[in-house]
């Protein structure tokens, strides 16, 4: 398993505080999919039980989801629970955009992810580092051909800035206990964002470790 570790350092003049809450949705009603609108590539979609079920027909299935107004920050993640009855890679494409050649979207605004695909409930984490688009203006969320999907809600989380450390070490002693460093438990990447003003005199950093 792949495990990155991360470091984000903020400048105070940088941070901008943002209290507005982030959107979320689930699919208690049909009404949702005229906000996560789906293409002609994606069959039979209905909502029971609170999910929206559908089968990937086609070669480019997706959900579109415009006219977004969301404050983009580094520290955002999008959190999908699904359930697939193969495995496949999905794509989240975003942008501040909606004009241009394919409305806004590239593939360089986009993140990749995987699904487990054993017809269980899965929480997926997706990191799209999108702050510099400013304003997330769009969402679509591809699926794969050849699936059966059900999605049970969309939620955009901020896991924030954790506490800096109380002296001028920047020193974090786990002891055998990554969460406080882990966005989401299904995530392998280990990330912390902390406001600690000037990063003068703190040039290089050590990280023991063993596999």
């Amino acid at each position: 398993m792949r495990i990155c570790i991360g470091l984000l350092l903020f400048m105070s003049a940088m941070v901008v505080a943002n209290s507005d809450p982030l959107p979320e949705w689930d699919f208690d009603t049909s009404e949702q999919l005229k906000i996560w609108v789906p293409n002609s590539h994606l069959g039979d979609v209905r909502v029971e039980k609170g999910v929206v079920e559908f089968d990937a027909t086609g070669s480019d299935p997706y959900f579109h989801c415009r006219n977004l107004s969301i404050q983009a920050s580094p520290t955002q993640f999008v959190l999908i629970r699904l359930r697939a009855n193969r495995p496949g890679n999905g794509d989240l494409f975003w942008s501040g955009e909606t004009e241009g050649k394919y409305g806004g979207l590239t593939e360089a605004k986009k993140t990749t992810f995987r699904v487990r695909g054993d017809d269980s409930w899965e929480e997926i984490p997706i990191l799209p580092f999108w702050q510099t688009e400013g304003t997330i203006r769009q969402l679509r969320l591809d699926v794969y051909e050849g699936a059966h999907f059900a999605i049970d809600s969309i939620e955009i989380r901020d896991w924030g800035r954790g506490p800096s450390p109380p002296d001028s070490t920047w020193n974090w002693d786990f002891d055998g206990d990554l969460s406080s460093w882990q966005i989401h438990p299904n995530s392998d990447l280990f990330m912390t964002a902390f406001d600690r003003g000037s990063t003068d005199g703190h040039d290089w950093a050590t990280v023991r470790m063993r596999s």
